[in-house]
């Protein structure tokens, strides 16, 4: 996948164990940890925002259920280790600047 406004027209390849030259596919989207880019940057396809709320949610019951008191000090620390990393895991992505990758609902 080549990433930016110009797109070179550039063949890659891999040698293999054996010595035979091997081209490499060409993609559109790639996922990477968990987040899909497409060549443009655009981040159109990437649609799992509510899956990972709903996991931060989940985690956020199982403390609840866990502990039956909890202070401030104590409530903090997990929240930071927890739930937090899910939460702000892909941020640039769940925040979109374009109307169309908006998720309104009425």
């Amino acid at each position: 996948m080549t990433v930016g406004r110009t797109k070179l027209l550039s063949n890659y390849t891999m040698m293999q164990r054996d010595g035979f030259v091997r081209a490499l596919d060409k993609s559109k989207i790639e996922r990477d940890l968990g987040i899909m880019i497409d060549d443009g940057l655009t981040f159109s396809e990437h649609r799992p925002i509510h899956r990972t709320a709903n996991k931060a949610n989940g985690i956020m019951a199982v403390i609840r259920r866990t502990f039956t008191h909890l202070d401030c000090k104590c409530f903090s620390l997990l929240f930071r280790s927890l739930v937090r990393p899910h939460l702000e895991y892909g941020v640039p992505v769940w925040f979109p600047y374009k109307v169309k990758d908006m998720c309104i609902r009425s």
